[in-house]
């Protein structure tokens, strides 16, 4: 299985790497190019290890056969979700998703860089609203919203991002995608598995409920709060008083 990171060059899915964007505990995610279109875009490579590699293994093929079915200018697109050859490395080629200045950003990014206003956050907010709208209405729960999930693209739109997470609730489209129960899905088995983020669960999961759309409208005003005022919002808290220190300048 792949382990090691894929240098500058190489190949994958017939696809040139162009750089590393980016990477974390399942997944490295690469700039590459189509060796005769000339397009680029964003893959992501399956890099885990270990006792779960397997479970982590399916859920990620999981997430590229799910987005593939989705068809929304908030989300990504994927092109393709395969095994490469050579390397037997699973892998997702998507949206490149990059700013006006050619880099990546994420909403986490910006707001360690100051970079993000409150008219900006308005209309990041109408963008995740409808996403979250779209994906629920096909009957998925994406069950990790929180700004490192959250994209923002050359045009200045939230594109939200990362589905390995997500809840399948809606039985067509689970059969169609030939997804078990403990792929994209819940976890079924005798210990309860808990998917998501902790600052950014709702107090329903927290308690043991199973995740519905509830919990990323839940999540998505948690990011918002805490982009907006650098403040953690807290389960069971009056909002109002945890601004008690807040200075707006």
């Amino acid at each position: 299985m792949y382990q090691e990171q894929i240098g500058d060059d190489a190949s994958i899915g017939g696809y040139r790497v162009v750089r590393l964007l980016g990477k974390g505990g399942m997944a490295e995610v690469y700039e590459v190019e189509h060796p005769t279109l000339g397009v680029r875009r964003a893959m992501k490579v399956f890099k885990a290890e270990g006792e779960r590699a397997e479970l982590l293994r399916s859920r990620f093929l999981a997430e590229g056969r799910l987005l593939a079915r989705l068809d929304h200018p908030r989300l990504v697109r994927v092109y393709d979700c395969n095994v490469d050859q050579a390397t037997l490395a699973p892998y997702i080629t998507m949206d490149l998703v990059v700013g006006s200045d050619g880099e990546p950003h994420t909403l986490s990014s910006l707001h360690k860089e100051r970079k993000i206003t409150e008219p900006q956050l308005l209309a990041w907010y109408g963008d995740l609203a409808d996403a979250l709208a779209y994906i629920h209405s096909a009957g998925v729960v994406h069950r990790d919203i929180k700004p490192s999930n959250i994209l923002v693209d050359a045009g200045g739109h939230a594109v939200l991002t990362d589905f390995g997470v997500s809840r399948i609730s809606d039985d067509t489209l689970r059969r169609d995608l030939a997804v078990e129960a403990t792929m994209a899905t819940d976890a079924n088995s005798a210990a309860r598995i808990v998917f998501g983020t902790a600052n950014y669960l709702a107090p329903e999961v927290r308690g043991g409920s199973d995740a519905t759309a509830a919990v990323d409208i839940y999540a998505l005003g948690v990011t918002l709060f805490r982009l907006l005022t650098g403040v953690w919002y807290e389960p069971d808290s009056d909002a109002l008083d945890l601004l008690d220190g807040y200075d707006p300048v």
